[in-house]
């Protein structure tokens, strides 16, 4: 099998398996109430806190961008991110994508910055819009599905905090019904020992 020479990657977070399960029953919960095929609900498997996204990448560029990713991030503390409340993008009014809001918004952005800085220093460049932490847990191709939906009345679990460990980089193939994500490698963050 030939390996296509352009990939479309990113760099993120990684839900633990065990918050994924919590969240995978709110999602269960809300696809019951909307059984539209309008929303494109995410698979558990696939949740994750996107950083950075490149949209072409050549396979011979993957090492240098995690080495210089790694250096840019290098001595970042970041602190446990909290989950919730449930937002949506761009607005309530007119949703096109359901999200888990991600604190604290400052330090994730200082995180998505100094990796864009090395994907710059790797010769890529990064987007231009501010970033905004979320974890996405669906697509609207409809917005009126997403007003019926009663989000501001959904009641999340209790969802612990994240420590971030490290920074995945993924491979990402959009195919439908269902995307997959390759691991690519990892930048691993300096841990907190207070």
């Amino acid at each position: 099998m030939d390996l296509p020479i352009v990939i479309r990657t990113f760099f993120a977070i990684e839900i633990p398996d065990t918050i994924k399960s919590l969240i995978a029953e709110l999602l269960k919960s809300l696809q019951k109430q909307s059984r539209a095929r309008s929303i494109h609900w995410v698979r558990p498997e696939n949740l994750h806190i996107t950083l950075q996204f490149l949209p072409a990448v050549q396979w011979a560029d993957v090492n240098r961008l995690l080495a210089q990713t790694g250096a840019a991030i290098k001595g970042f503390h970041c602190p446990d991110l909290t989950l919730g409340p449930i937002q949506t993008f761009p607005n309530l009014r007119y949703p096109r994508v359901i999200v888990l809001d991600v604190t604290p918004h400052v330090e994730l952005m200082a995180l998505a910055n100094l990796l864009g800085r090395g994907i710059q220093a790797a010769g890529y460049p990064i987007e231009l819009r501010p970033f905004r932490g979320h974890l996405t847990l669906a697509r609207l191709h409809d917005p009126r599905m997403g007003q019926r939906l009663k989000l501001d009345e959904v009641v999340l679990p209790v969802i612990p905090p994240i420590q971030v460990r490290e920074i995945i980089y993924y491979r990402s193939e959009p195919e439908a019904p269902k995307s997959k994500y390759t691991l690519l490698g990892r930048v691993t963050l300096p841990i907190d020992l207070y």
